[in-house]
């Protein structure tokens, strides 16, 4: 997400603006490049979105102590299945 942040930035699109007018022949590869990066950036937001949907029922049952009862177990998985 990193990149893609500052690729967003004011400066950098000024320098693409530039790139993009002076040499055209390496505008196009780099065009294609970013589109990929932004397609795969969003996807990673869609990710992490829907992961956190899920983390609180993770958490319940990775905080389970040895030899305690199962139930809490039990009582998350409908719950993590519809989320």
């Amino acid at each position: 997400s990193a990149i893609y942040e500052q690729l967003m930035l004011p400066n950098v699109k000024l320098m693409l603006r530039v790139l993009k007018e002076v040499d055209g022949a390496s505008y196009p590869n780099f065009e294609i490049s970013f589109l990929n990066l932004a397609k795969l950036y969003h996807e990673a937001k869609d990710n992490v979105k829907f992961l956190s949907t899920l983390e609180r029922h993770f958490r319940t049952i990775s905080h389970l102590q040895p030899g305690q009862s199962l139930q809490p177990i039990i009582d998350t998985l409908p719950s993590m299945m519809t989320a």
